[in-house]
């Protein structure tokens, strides 16, 4: 059972947002971001039935400077674009609003975190894309995830990207060494402007 909502999961990533989805999530955000936005609204984004993983991206002349992000599968895609829109748009607040209407809104649709398998911690350096994959941590009374978009905001290396989401954990920054804590990779699938 587990195996098919997975499979179809993923199948439905790749299907599931259609071109008129994409425009509808985009205006979505930045009727968020205009403050236009009314709660009654969202029951006009029901027919969008996704749970992908998501990240909203605020750019401003292509250079991030804002974004969040939801991993949970059991919140739908117009919600989490709300949410994850909410938190950015905070974040840019003491902008003027004639600046916020111009900004370049992007919606990142991820896949869900799956365990990378290695023998040694020092494989994750190769298999680890910047900006393309996101990384989680788990181990038995910890998680934390960071989003592909923080590595490239934050200009980091693969391996700062490792120890920053250690330090995110509360756990020592090698930690990413010990194969006692699994780590998860989420991938960039779609990337809707």
């Amino acid at each position: 059972m587990v195996k098919k909502s997975v499979k179809n999961g993923e199948k439905s990533l790749k299907n599931a947002i259609s071109f008129k989805s994409n425009n509808a999530l985009i205006n979505l955000a930045k009727s968020i971001l205009n403050n236009s936005f009314q709660e009654s609204d969202l029951r006009h984004y029901s027919s969008i039935h996704s749970k992908a993983a998501l990240c909203v991206v605020l750019r401003k002349n292509g250079k991030i400077i804002a974004y969040d992000g939801l991993l949970d599968n059991k919140i739908a895609l117009p919600e989490k674009v709300l949410y994850a829109t909410r938190v950015a748009g905070f974040e840019i607040s003491h902008l003027p609003d004639k600046e916020r209407s111009v900004l370049d809104v992007e919606i990142v649709l991820m896949s869900h975190p799956k365990i990378m398998k290695v023998s040694h911690a020092n494989e994750y350096l190769s298999k680890i894309v910047l900006k393309r994959d996101g990384i989680m941590i788990v181990g038995e009374h910890i998680t934390a995830a960071l989003m592909p978009v923080y590595a490239e905001f934050h200009k980091l290396t693969i391996k700062k990207f490792l120890e920053k989401l250690c330090e995110k954990a509360e756990l020592t920054k090698s930690d990413w060494k010990d194969l006692s804590y699994k780590i998860l990779l989420f991938s960039v699938k779609k990337v809707i402007k």
